[in-house]
């Protein structure tokens, strides 16, 4: 997997010393910068379901975020445990993952998604009941 990830860096600088040699303006505006900007807030956005997390296990690994809006514009990035247990998997596919581990998933690893998505108690965590997990287990998810 490291051979593997350090040769697509090496595509992408390649890549882009050509763009930049054709054309340094348009290839900062119109590939190096919208990439940063999108390596930031996908790293912005991942670092709540991650803090203050220290184990192995995929189930404690993540918390996760079942708002309706953030999993749309997201590509379902809140099924983040059924993300960790098969990374592979199409996004559209998370959900239904997620519904078959539900019960695996600790009630106290969901949480709110930040703003613009909720505007009070935004990314507080959340603590379902038995019977919520349980509901998740049953219920058939949206985009299944």
């Amino acid at each position: 997997p490291v051979r593997i990830f350090l040769s697509m860096i090496a595509v992408q600088v390649v890549l882009l010393g050509v763009l930049f040699w054709h054309n340094w303006y348009n290839a900062l505006f119109v590939f190096l910068l919208p990439m940063c900007v999108s390596l930031y807030v996908t790293a912005w956005a991942t670092y709540f379901h991650h803090v203050g997390l220290e184990t192995k296990e995929h189930a404690e690994a993540s918390y996760n975020i079942l708002h309706r809006g953030y999993n749309l514009m997201t590509g379902n990035l809140g099924y983040h445990t059924a993300h960790h247990t098969k990374q592979g998997l199409h996004w559209s596919k998370l959900p239904q993952l997620h519904a078959q581990m539900a019960k695996d998933i600790p009630a106290t690893l969901y949480r709110q998604p930040g703003v613009p998505f909720v505007w009070s108690g935004s990314e507080a965590k959340l603590e379902l009941s038995d019977e919520q997990v349980a509901a998740l287990g049953q219920a058939r998810p949206a985009g299944s």
